[in-house]
């Protein structure tokens, strides 16, 4: 059985890194890379909306899907000041040691449906 690529499922949506140097850290995805199970992530600070990260999917949470980003992203109009706007409201995106326990828990999560 071919298991599908839904890495460009998650376009749009808020993920924090679970492992790597930037374990912890917020991004955005910006979409799916042509690897399968690869997706292109952007924080607008470390790593700008023009030269994304390409991380593999298996190592970000991915949360909540921002409907907003979604829009502008695909039609390409998507900023670094717009990405640090929404990553702003996730506790600790910043400083990923200074969110702790507790704030980890204040985020709401919600998944994107799989076809």
């Amino acid at each position: 059985m071919i298991k599908p690529d839904v890495s460009s499922v998650y376009t749009g949506c808020i993920a924090r890194s679970l492992s790597g140097h930037d374990a912890g850290r917020f991004y955005v995805v910006l979409g799916g890379a042509d690897r399968t199970g690869w997706v292109y992530v952007s924080d607008g600070k470390h790593h700008m909306v023009s030269e994304p990260k390409l991380k593999n999917a298996k190592h970000l949470f991915i949360g909540c899907c921002d409907s907003e980003l979604l829009f502008r992203i695909k039609e390409g109009s998507c900023t670094d000041s717009k990405l640090r706007e929404r990553l702003n409201l996730c506790p600790g995106w910043s400083n990923p040691s200074a969110a702790g326990e507790n704030a980890e828990s204040s985020i709401k999560i919600e998944f994107p449906m799989k076809g």
